[in-house]
């Protein structure tokens, strides 16, 4: 038996540990997170690396107060049982699957949909209906997080984030309806957020470098200020439940010592790599119509995605008068054949970012460089450009002096504005009669054309990338390169042309 003093010992060590984790949460708030984050991508980095230091300090202090990480990467992670589970659990719960069977597949797809017999295009394959759903309706009732949603403006208006902490408490709470659907969800995911530095690094020059250490610090952001708010608990039980409202996340299974950041970051990426919109059966657009509200899916949401063409239908469905999310075969299937669904037109920097991976099919027609273009806020003439820009339609530009134009292929290589934006950016001043002047539409196309080249010459010291299909890491990142070196390339023909 452990003597009263060394459980004494325990519980004092314990609660000088959660004292100092609070209080390096509190560090990387103030100093960091709280602030505005840095303009240019070296202080992003250079902070990247500071918030990833006091990161390995707090998650060091977790692992010695609580088995939270080992809830995510448990042994039984997409074991035959846990799988069967699952199955029997979606049984349970009125999901119908026709003719599909769930099977796990090597690490890179990880689990799937395969046809048990024949099927036709156009089949309804599975239903799932709205009470398996975990949802954002789901989340906001719960008594876990009512509260919370009724007096926490970031989950008000930020939807992904409040469905997020709702996983996060399902995997928290012992007796989830959901712990089967958890069981069987990825432990780890190949989303940037999960990168290494070196992996980051090899990003640039894309401008997903950037998008990627923003995201990631966003990441850290919503941790600490969640963990701030749910430290609240514990100074709630000191002062002996007096008269103050309890804490937001009072009575959930979110504890300083249970919610880590490697909890939230899972609880992210489950949302941003399987999420579907649904109608809510409780909030409203203005109009009267049901807004759309981010849910996760059993067993509709283990389909893999593949680009379909000629389908007149979605292939993933929500059936108002059911009131199920189904599945529609895009193609016929054969036996053995895996059943694909088409996630949606994204860009490769957003299927990476959000979804982990870039398809291996063409993605031209869907693909866009972000190319970003900044105006000096000292320059003379600044304010009037700034009008300028918000005639053009930049309604923003009074907040932002950084701008974003997607080059895309073919006929659309340009955004239609920008080169009347670089006309108004380079014009010795900001009249119709300069702007619009042969010699500054001259010198708006110059520059234009140096700006691709010197872009392209980035890409170009990238050319000894090795073609390594067994990291799927390094495939995303040569893959989100060469396409943004072809819409370089486009960009610059039909500029030149």
């Amino acid at each position: 038996m452990v003597s009263s003093t060394k459980k004494k010992q325990g519980v004092e060590g314990n609660g000088m540990m959660r004292e100092a984790l609070v209080q390096a949460v509190q560090t990387l708030w103030d100093e960091h997170v709280s602030k505005s984050p840095p303009t240019n991508t070296v202080d992003q980095l250079d902070e990247h690396l500071k918030l990833r230091s006091a990161l390995v300090y707090i998650q060091n202090i977790h692992s010695q107060l609580s088995k939270t990480d080992s809830l995510i990467c448990g042994e039984n992670q997409r074991s035959k049982g846990s799988i069967d589970r699952f199955v029997q659990w979606c049984k349970d719960h009125g999901v119908e699957v026709k003719n599909l069977r769930l099977t796990k597949f090597p690490q890179e797809l990880g689990l799937g949909l395969v046809a048990n017999k024949k099927i036709n295009e156009g089949e309804i394959v599975v239903e799932v209906p709205r009470k398996a759903m975990l949802s954002l309706d789901q989340a906001r009732r719960s008594p876990f997080l009512k509260k919370a949603f009724e007096r926490d403006l970031l989950l008000q208006q930020m939807d992904n984030v409040g469905l997020a902490i709702s996983v996060c408490c399902q995997r928290l709470a012992g007796d989830s309806m959901w712990k089967p659907y958890l069981d069987v969800l990825p432990s780890t995911f190949s989303c940037p957020v999960y990168y290494t530095v070196e992996q980051l690094k090899e990003l640039k020059p894309s401008p997903l470098f950037e998008e990627a250490l923003l995201l990631f610090r966003n990441v850290v952001r919503q941790f600490a200020y969640f963990l701030l708010q749910i430290a609240k608990n514990d100074e709630f039980d000191k002062n002996k439940k007096n008269s103050v409202a309890p804490p937001i996340f009072y009575n959930t299974p979110l504890s300083v010592d249970t919610f880590t950041f490697s909890l939230y970051r899972w609880a992210m990426c489950c949302v941003s790599t399987r999420i579907n919109m649904i109608p809510s059966d409780q909030l409203k657009l203005s109009n009267g119509q049901p807004k759309m509200i981010p849910a996760l899916i059993p067993m509709l949401d283990m389909a893999n995605h593949r680009s379909i063409t000629n389908f007149n239908q979605e292939s993933v469905v929500f059936c108002g008068e059911t009131d199920f999310a189904q599945i529609v075969t895009p193609a016929n299937l054969e036996p053995t054949e895996q059943l694909f669904i088409f996630y949606g037109r994204r860009t490769n920097s957003d299927f990476l970012l959000y979804n982990g991976f870039i398809p291996d099919e063409n993605q031209k027609n869907y693909d866009a460089y972000r190319l970003k273009l900044g105006i000096n806020k000292n320059e003379k003439h600044y304010n009037a450009r700034v009008d300028r820009f918000v005639q053009l339609g930049f309604s923003g530009a009074a907040q932002s002096n950084i701008f974003v134009f997607d080059l895309r292929t073919g006929s659309q290589s340009f955004d239609e504005k920008l080169l009347e934006f670089v006309q108004i950016l380079i014009a010795e001043e900001p009249t119709d009669e300069c702007i619009n002047s042969e010699g500054t539409i001259v010198k708006a196309k110059k520059w234009l054309e140096t700006r691709l080249k010197l872009l392209l010459k980035a890409y170009e010291k990238l050319g000894d990338e090795k073609k390594n299909e067994d990291d799927g890491i390094k495939t995303a990142i040569r893959r989100l390169h060469e396409g943004e070196k072809a819409l370089l390339e486009s960009a610059l023909a039909k500029l030149t042309a």
